[in-house]
């Protein structure tokens, strides 16, 4: 009988993306810093960040040339709510409530919002932020886990 023929490797295969240890230990210095003021729901309102935000920022300091920005936005769902700040990034583009290309790759972080374990639930760090995880939590579940 003969035996099966092994499988092919799979071409061009790229590991997902290593977090740089850089900015990964400077996120995790701000967020405990209490530079920052924790906001729920977006990347940043007025003064207000999420933790997904405080990378943006560290972002947008770090490469002052790429003219990404923050930009006021009214919000047209609840006008009584806090404006949110939208963060301008590449060729116009925005987000306000995820990581963009341009900060995930300058991060080392393969997705707009990482993965966390909480108590057994995966959990993604924007649901952290929102349920009231304080940026002192967040900062050690980064550490420990990205």
């Amino acid at each position: 009988m003969n035996e099966p023929s092994p499988l092919p490797p799979i071409p061009n295969y790229q590991e997902e993306p290593t977090i740089n240890t850089t900015i990964k230990s400077q996120w995790i210095a701000a967020l405990r810093s209490g530079d920052y003021k924790q906001g729920r729901g977006w990347l940043r309102t007025d003064n207000y960040y999420c933790c997904l935000g405080v990378l943006c920022d560290l972002h947008s300091k770090a490469n002052p040339d790429h003219r990404q920005s923050w930009r006021p936005m009214c919000n047209y769902i609840d006008p009584l709510e806090k404006e949110y700040i939208e963060y301008i990034y590449a060729y116009g583009k925005s987000t306000t409530s995820l990581l963009p290309d341009d900060v995930q790759r300058w991060a080392g972080i393969g997705c707009s919002d990482p993965d966390i374990v909480v108590d057994n639930e995966a959990l993604i760090l924007s649901q952290l932020n929102d349920r009231g995880y304080t940026f002192e939590q967040i900062a050690k579940h980064i550490e420990e886990q990205l």
